[in-house]
């Protein structure tokens, strides 16, 4: 309230007996404050939840984690029996993460890749090359062809997995296809202009649809009876 009105009120004489008045009032009692850290009430489990959920969700998404993720560091999954550690530094030169051709396939099951040549010549030439290879081990692949470009899978139908046959038999289709003339994919995507590269592309992801319809086709033809 303004000091005018309260002269005219109260009768104070002057504006400084009006504050001398204020000045002399009893004392306001001040509240007090415990500042000792409360206990939440909460129980333990919905206290921890939120530092949980973050945890977890950093987790998740950490780099590591997305390149376990990633399907070019899937891991090889070996068939029973085999011997991982010798197998491994046998793989490794042939996939594309350590500058290979091969990819792996099948949730780490198989290798596959793609092979192109000049000439549908040159590539049967190439596959019958493979075929005395696969009659020589007693082994086969899972492949298609259309032209001159063959997709093959190498893997183990029993026991289930990538074995010492297959990445051997992979390292030998590189060297055969080498000696065969195998255009290398820089020079072949120089070669694919406008509709044709797409045609081109088209037909390359067909052609493991291709092998997969002949594995359904051919059915389980390297279990044994007994084992079906």
């Amino acid at each position: 309230m303004r000091p005018s009105l309260l002269l005219l009120k109260g009768g104070i004489s002057s504006t400084a007996e009006f504050y001398s008045q204020r000045t002399t009032l009893a004392p306001v009692a001040h509240a007090t404050y415990n500042l000792t850290p409360r206990t939440s009430l909460r129980p333990a489990h919905h206290r921890n939840r939120s530092s949980t959920f973050i945890i977890r969700h950093l987790t998740r998404f950490s780099p590591r984690n997305s390149k376990m993720n990633n399907s070019s560091s899937l891991p090889p999954r070996f068939s029973t029996g085999s011997d991982p550690a010798a197998l491994e530094t046998s793989l490794a030169p042939l996939l594309t993460t350590s500058g290979g051709r091969w990819t792996l396939a099948a949730e780490g099951e198989a290798l596959e890749r793609e092979f192109k040549f000049k000439t549908f010549a040159k590539t049967w030439d190439f596959m019958t090359a493979v075929a005395l290879q696969c009659k020589l081990k007693n082994h086969h692949p899972e492949w298609s062809n259309v032209f001159n470009t063959t997709f093959i899978r190498w893997t183990t139908h029993h026991p289930k997995g990538l074995s010492a046959k297959d990445i051997e038999l992979a390292a030998i289709c590189d060297a055969l296809a080498k000696d065969f003339g195998e255009i290398p994919i820089e020079q072949a995507q120089g070669q694919q202009q406008g509709a044709e590269q797409g045609e081109q592309s088209q037909q390359a992801c067909g052609l493991s649809g291709l092998a997969n319809r002949a594995v359904g086709s051919a059915g389980d033809c390297c279990v044994p009876k007994t084992a079906r």
